[in-house]
């Protein structure tokens, strides 16, 4: 199957929402909040969460600069506090 074909191209566009959808869903997020709420407090049961959100907001700010991409937008940084919190 060619990729470039008229068929394969209407195919591919009738199945991207679905597709989207899928990889667009964490069902991990409310067991993930729901076990740590049980152990900890509230206050601790959300710093291993935000500490994930702050990791990745770090990750993309290094590879930004290793990409040569080296300035760092407001909302970017808003972003990272906001997650950090």
């Amino acid at each position: 199957m060619v990729f470039s074909e008229p068929a394969a191209l209407e195919r591919n566009l009738q199945v991207f929402p679905r597709y989207k959808a899928a990889t667009s869903v964490s069902p991990w997020l409310p067991v993930f909040f729901l076990y740590f709420i049980e152990r900890l407090p509230l206050g601790e049961a959300v710093l291993p969460g935000s500490a994930n959100y702050f990791s990745v907001f770090l990750l993309n700010v290094k590879q930004r600069i290793m990409l040569g991409r080296s300035s760092v937008t407001i909302e970017d940084a808003l972003v990272g506090l906001i997650y950090s919190t």
